[in-house]
């Protein structure tokens, strides 16, 4: 085996290694919260049902900044692999890149918006149920920790905002990495 198609072979499975990852923090995401509710169902009326309540959207947040980066990783390969179009003896089968041209028009976005939505009713019902657990009780700590959240969740938009655009802006070709691959090639056809 050649040394280009062993590392196209190692960039495939480091893509294949993120799309697990990004699978498995949704896994954990909703099994972790799921847990924690009904963890707090059983603890109902004591200051751990609370606990358990304040706890679970930060579990989701970071969840939700696992599974973005994760998103990105998968995206940075596609858009490397897309630098070698037009370069002849390419490593790349032209299928290959048809694909990858493919899935850039018609990218999927929703799931990891719809991660963020489930994020933020997951906090938004963790403020209802603690608020309506014991009204008497709810005071500074209460609302300092709706504050957080709400600042969190701000957070973790802007930070797959940011990822998003870079996305769109890899989408670009990129000019250095596209010289870099033909002056590589033209070098081996020498």
């Amino acid at each position: 085996m050649e040394r280009n198609e062993a590392f196209l072979q190692h960039l495939y499975k480091e893509k294949e290694i993120h799309k697990e990852h990004r699978q498995k923090h949704v896994l954990y995401k909703l099994i972790l919260t799921g847990s924690f509710f009904g963890l707090g169902q059983f603890a109902r009326g004591s200051d751990l049902y609370n606990l358990f309540l304040y706890v679970v959207p930060f579990i989701a947040m970071v969840h939700d900044i696992y599974i973005s980066g994760e998103h990105f990783k998968v995206q940075r390969v596609g858009m490397f692999l897309k630098n070698f179009e037009g370069i002849d003896n390419s490593p790349l089968c032209p299928e290959e890149l048809l694909w990858e041209k493919y899935l850039e028009r018609h990218r999927e976005t929703w799931a990891y918006k719809a991660s963020i939505f489930y994020s933020t009713l997951i906090t938004a019902f963790s403020a209802t149920a603690i608020y309506f657990s014991d009204i008497n009780r709810v005071g500074a700590i209460y609302y300092t920790w709706l504050g957080i959240c709400g600042f969190l969740l701000l957070v973790v938009v802007i930070r797959v905002k940011q990822m998003s655009f870079k996305i769109e802006r890899m989408n670009q070709p990129d000019p250095e990495t596209k010289d870099e691959i033909l002056r590589y090639y033209s070098q081996r056809v020498q």
